[in-house]
């Protein structure tokens, strides 16, 4: 069995960024739900929750909930609140950032998130999404295996999936990619974003939107760091 672990939230009125380790699972106007945040956990973990209230009656709760899981497909076995939080009259006051730490057990990522090398070469990241498009635009389907492999492996560890299955996953992700038309970008639209003390970098294209994304409307988040030496994709 696999010990899923989810951040539930729910927010009025507020903005949140929520930071697991260093990396963003939760960021603006979120509402009410729940994240699956198995691949940013790192066994000791630093939870950073930062609040603005837009307006009055201003409130945020959350927490970490574990529920046990069994095989690639199944139900909830158990369910428990790890922890729990809440914020109202705080938030009256300005801005708020809290910091929260617990531990968790099986898959760490503590070697992408925390202990990781740092990252500081802009120019070698606006190469790599520069590399990363011409993938797609080539079709080229071995090269974007690479730029992806290591994130897929990491999310059949995060969940207790086996590796041919996510690996699978990213053979059917490519084919879908490779029908849609990708919107392209320049090398100066590129904008990096560093997350976990320089280890992590988002790659979007300005102003704001995701690096990957169609005229059909797909988008995915990309993540980088270095992994043996090489930026690749980690999340």
């Amino acid at each position: 069995m696999t010990d899923i672990y989810s951040l539930k939230v729910q927010a009025q009125h507020c903005d949140a960024t929520i930071l697991l380790n260093g990396f963003p699972v939760v960021r603006g106007n979120v509402g009410a739900g729940g994240y699956p945040i198995n691949p940013y956990l790192a066994g000791d973990n630093t939870l950073e929750v930062t609040l603005q209230a837009r307006g009055q009656g201003a409130h945020f709760s959350g927490g970490i909930n574990i529920a046990q899981k069994g095989g690639v497909v199944s139900t909830d076995r158990q369910q428990s609140d790890l922890m729990n939080f809440s914020f109202s009259k705080e938030l009256e006051k300005g801005p708020l950032t809290k910091t929260f730490t617990f531990t968790s057990t099986g898959a760490n990522f503590s070697n992408r998130l925390v202990s990781a090398p740092i990252l500081e070469d802009k120019n070698a990241l606006l190469d790599y999404a520069m590399n990363v498009q011409k993938a797609i635009l080539d079709k080229d389907k071995e090269a974007l295996q690479r730029h992806m492999k290591t994130k897929m492996l990491d999310y059949a560890k995060a969940f207790g999936v086996p590796d041919e299955h996510m690996l699978q996953e990213l053979d059917n992700f490519i084919h879908m990619m490779f029908q849609e038309k990708p919107i392209l970008f320049t090398r100066e639209q590129v904008k990096a974003t560093p997350w976990c003390d320089k280890r992590i970098w988002e790659l979007k294209v300005t102003p704001d939107n995701a690096l990957l994304r169609t005229k059909e409307g797909w988008t995915m988040p990309v993540f980088v760091g270095l992994v043996d030496g090489k930026i690749t994709i980690v999340r």
